[in-house]
């Protein structure tokens, strides 16, 4: 009835002044560090003072759960109607029970009521004092003074009748807001005139509860006394659940709210004494193998004690809704995160979660109650008794046996270290007010005992026996429960029923090294996957994320670019130009050898060529050209409008390596402007491009075999309609995210879905979840569960459409393009040439160059402003022909012009007939392998322009030729070709 408290304890029946309420166990939790409190949240809250009740002395700091009415009862100051009782205590033989230690010894306790409780009414813990302030609640003597103050306004109201509800209103919120100086008097008092007349007629202190109709407890509440405690009937396994009433199969038995621990290694003991490795509340808490997660029960469904061959009930979830009455939201169906509580707000403490037992079969009263606990804790408890031998203090006799023998008492310092003395006080008040000893007899009891039993917890303190008389009396100093060497009291003539036999701290069997340890499993098929340590969430997987590997640009490994040119100077071939993954993407490019992290040029740097943008459409590079700043040529076209703007083609993966937006590997080096002629001395000025250093380079680590991709642009993709079906990168990461998620649903081992289950789940996703084509274009890769597999194997979906190439497969279908790399010529103003990296073989391939056709002179002409300038400069000033020129093979009688697209256009002119000129060492040969090649080469000019103007997703070429060394020579030697007799430097023939 309290707002925002969760659930609470009803009467569901009349109970006069002292009867006793419900019937639990008592769990001692030892030595909580008052530094880790917050870890214990919630559970810190449920546990009680043992002082009272029993239990003080199991540690140097004692606290007691108490699950069942007292843990489950809200605390409210006004209206406190039940007290707590006493626990009985009952050890088993440690010298041949193997289960000593594994079951609490404090059992059957009771709370007592305070005054009479009605039925449908709901029962008050009389709680700490401290909770008061926390929860902000009023005192006795706040309802007081408020009864008060509302006994003189209804008889103000008598007298003034003719005061309106507004203006009383006003009246209550002035005295309340802005005249009352204490806190709790203002939560109390009215805010309106009609709350005032039902305080007056009620009680001040119930206008913040909301009342409860019996008939609604029975219809939304759950029994609580559907079992009591009993001696359990399996031997060793101490007290047991017993059924008060016939109860039918599906039945439920008992709730059993729960509280959370998030982090069980929190009830591993770090205790002063004991030997024990865990709190024994981890036996009275659910958990799982797989979670550090525990859940102990705040009800007397601890008792029910494991039996699987004769187990009649099983453990079930609430509902939803019955988890939390103040909330709707399921915490199973959240992370174990959203179980963590506001340790500022008391009410978040309020039950989260609840189990319940249900009857699996008929069950009779009196009946036994049995949960199957799993094979788990079965092993784990058989495993236990296998190896248990009793401990080496053999001669130890239980407390409750010396006390039923009536064993001599002697002075406390004659005590073997595992026992201590407990004294009776007359009152749980008795004090002596000097240092001497007083008469034991002459203290007069000074408060009511009657709702307590005589041998309850809160009489018997801790003492030690000083001397005796000859009349069987004794003298003794008695101590207090919380400080044990703080002497409270000193009495004579005690007599012997006063005193009793008890365990000192840390010597009963609760923490005995052998005590059996384990929580109670909860079974897979209703422990929620997320909240499992092996859960597997679809982020873990990083589906598609690829390693970085060694960053080679960082200062410290820059070595590693040397390293890899050795390699590759080592390797067969290091890059390879070969069919693509890609279906009808013709060529692409591939690295043979590892490449280890970002920043590895995946090819020689070379000079970026510029390209006038006005050249006649269409023309077959247009595909093929990048933005001028891509090579810092952004200068060629400063000034100019958007149709003389310049491009610039970059060879190699510039214009051969194919775009897939899911596996972008490479991305384009940052190249330089650097002019080495003067153009007023050196007649090569102006003769070759001076935009040199430019290649690509690996955005992460590749592995010897991978195709070599970069990025087009997804504009290259999405504005071309014969592109529509063509997964761009948010389809890939969105394909990742759906797989990594469906695996993570059937991989690991605790899943329950069969292939078929798990495939037409992939069919509801591509036809209700995926709402863009190119997504399910994406998934339409994964067909069934080994396609799947091999997705999570490759590491991501777009990953899973690749192969990764072998040598044997490049020496059979691919062409090296790395034989060369680019440096400075040595023939004075040529600027750049091909080097040999490798040792070749005379009339071995130096290097496949794919070729790009244009047609007619005007295609290698600049084209000019309408008045005759270009920023500012005279038209008569201006070279007509373009630098693309230099760098194009072709011949005088014809109009077609070819240019390689690989590093081809980089081989110098040298000839004998040159002054001071060598023989060339390479030739120009028409590739014999390509079929297009040698079919167009058969064919007039006309049928190779039909097909110029390619459409296709990446580079489709029609002729290639060859570079063949045309003399044994050494690695590094220039290679040179002849270009025939003219050789004029705005043209090759």
């Amino acid at each position: 009835t309290i707002k925002n408290a969760g659930w609470g304890v009803f009467a569901g029946k009349l109970y006069s002044s002292g009867d006793k309420i419900g019937q639990g166990l008592g769990i001692p939790v030892i030595d909580i560090d008052p530094t880790v409190k917050d870890q214990f949240l919630p559970l810190f809250d449920y546990l009680e003072d043992p002082d009272e009740v029993g239990g003080y002395n199991e540690g140097r700091i004692v606290d007691l759960f108490l699950p069942g009415v007292q843990a489950l009862s809200n605390y409210h100051t006004l209206f406190a109607n039940a007290i707590k009782g006493g626990l009985n205590h009952s050890e088993s033989d440690r010298n041949t029970d193997s289960s000593a230690g594994s079951y609490t010894s404090y059992h059957d306790y009771t709370m007592i009521a305070q005054t009479e409780i009605h039925p449908g009414s709901e029962i008050f813990s009389d709680g700490r004092e401290e909770w008061r302030n926390e929860l902000n609640m009023p005192s006795i003597e706040d309802l007081k003074q408020t009864e008060e103050i509302i006994n003189e306004l209804y008889g103000y109201h008598v007298q003034n009748r003719d005061i309106t509800e507004e203006q009383w209103i006003d009246i209550l919120y002035r005295m309340r807001e802005e005249m009352i100086t204490k806190q709790g008097v203002a939560l109390l008092f009215p805010r309106t005139l009609e709350e005032l007349l039902e305080m007056k007629s009620s009680g001040a202190g119930k206008r913040n509860l909301k009342p409860r109709s019996f008939d609604w407890i029975k219809q939304s509440g759950y029994c609580l006394d559907n079992i009591q405690e009993g001696l359990s009937k399996i031997n060793g396994a101490g007290r047991g659940a017993f059924s008060t009433k016939a109860i039918e199969k599906g039945g439920i038995i008992a709730p059993v709210p729960l509280v959370q621990i998030l982090d069980r290694d929190t009830l591993h003991l770090k205790s002063q004494g004991g030997s024990a490795a865990s709190q024994m509340l981890l036996n009275y808490c659910f958990g799982h193998r797989r979670s550090s997660l525990l859940l102990c029960p705040t009800s007397n469904a601890v008792l029910i004690n494991h039996n699987s061959q004769h187990s009649n009930a099983k453990l079930l979830w609430s509902k939803p809704s019955q988890n939390r009455l103040d909330s709707e939201f399921n915490y199973r169906t959240g992370g174990i995160e959203d179980l963590e509580i506001e340790k500022d707000n008391k009410f978040s403490f309020n039950t989260r979660l609840m189990f319940e037992v249900v009857a699996t079969m008929d069950i009779e009263a009196g009946e036994e109650i049995y949960l199957d606990y799993g094979s788990e804790w079965e092993l784990a408890f058989e495993e236990h008794k296998r190896q248990w031998s009793p401990p080496t203090n053999a001669d130890y006799v239980l407390p409750s046996e010396l006390n039923a023998n009536n064993a001599t008492i002697t002075q406390s310092s004659h005590l073997p270290p595992q026992y201590k003395y407990e004294c009776r006080l007359k009152s749980d008040q008795q004090k002596t007010t000097s240092g001497d000893y007083e008469d034991y007899h002459a203290v007069v009891e000074i408060v009511d005992q009657s709702l307590h039993d005589e041998n309850d917890f809160k009489f018997w303190y801790p003492c030690s026996v000083v001397d005796s008389n000859n009349n069987g009396a004794f003298m003794v100093d008695v101590y207090s429960k919380e400080e044990f060497d703080t002497i409270i009291s000193k009495f004579k003539n005690i007599p012997r029923d006063c005193i009793r036999w008890t365990t000192a701290p840390y010597s009963s069997n609760h923490h005995l090294a052998s005590a059996f340890r384990h929580y109670i499993p909860i079974p897979d098929s209703i422990f929620p996957h997320r909240w499992r340590t092996d859960y597997l969430k679809m982020s873990s997987l990083n589906l598609g994320r690829r390693n970085v590997g060694v960053d080679v640009e960082s200062q410290e490994n820059v070595h590693y670019q040397d390293e890899h040119e050795s390699a590759l100077r080592a390797a067969k071939c290091g890059v390879y130009f070969a069919p693509s993954n890609i279906p009808n993407a013709g060529f692409g490019t591939y690295t043979a050898v590892p490449l280890i992290g970002k920043g590895v040029w995946t090819n020689t740097p070379l000079p970026a060529i510029p390209v006038n943008n006005n050249l006649p459409k269409p023309w077959s590079g247009d595909d093929y050209v990048w933005e001028s700043d891509n090579a810092k040529a952004n200068l060629e076209s400063a000034g100019l409008s958007r149709n003389y703007k310049y491009s610039v083609l970059v060879a190699n993966d510039g214009a051969l390596a194919n775009s897939h937006p899911g596996l972008l590997n490479q991305i384009p080096t940052q190249g330089i402007y650097d002019p080495i002629l003067d153009r007023c001395r050196d007649p090569g000025a102006g003769a070759f491009s001076d935009y040199v250093g430019n290649t690509f380079k690996t955005d992460f680590a590749l592995g010897a075999g991978e195709e070599l991709f970069v990025d087009y642009g997804e504009r290259w993709f999405t504005g071309r309609v014969q592109f529509n079906d063509v997964p761009v990168r948010k389809n890939w990461v969105e394909a990742n995210r759906i797989f990594a998620s469906l695996w993570s649903l059937f991989g690991p081992e605790y899943s329950e879905l069969n292939e078929n289950e798990v495939m037409s789940l992939l069919d509801i996703i591509k036809r209700g979840l995926v709402y863009e084509h190119r997504t399910r274009m994406a998934l339409d890769t994964v067909h069934n569960m080994k396609e799947l597999i091999h997705v999570i194997e490759r590491n991501g979906t777009a990953q899973a459409t690749m192969q990764r190439r072998s040598q044997e497969w490049f020496e059979k279908h691919g062409h090296c393009i790395d034989h060369v790399y680019v440096k400075n010529s040595t023939i004075k103003q040529a600027g750049k040439g091909n080097f040999a990296r490798r040792f070749l073989k005379k009339h071995s391939a130096v290097l496949s160059a794919p070729l790009m056709a244009s047609y007619g002179e005007d295609t290698m002409r600049v084209n000019f402003t309408k008045d005759g300038h270009d920023q500012g400069v005279p038209r008569h000033e201006m070279n007509e022909h373009s630098l693309f020129l230099n760098y194009q093979f072709t011949h005088p009688q014809s109009s077609v012009f070819f240019f390689p697209i690989t590093h081809a256009f980089m081989f110098n002119h040298n000839s004998k007939r040159l002054p001071g000129g060598q023989e060339p060492n390479a030739m120009l040969r028409w590739a014999s392998w390509n079929k297009k090649s040698q079919y167009f080469l058969k064919r007039p000019l006309e049928d190779l322009k039909k097909v110029s103007n390619f459409t296709t997703l990446c580079n489709h070429w029609n002729m290639i030729q060859k570079a063949r060394i045309a003399e044994n020579d050494p690695t590094g030697k220039i290679l040179f070709n002849c270009f025939g007799n003219s050789c004029d430097p705005r043209h090759r023939s």
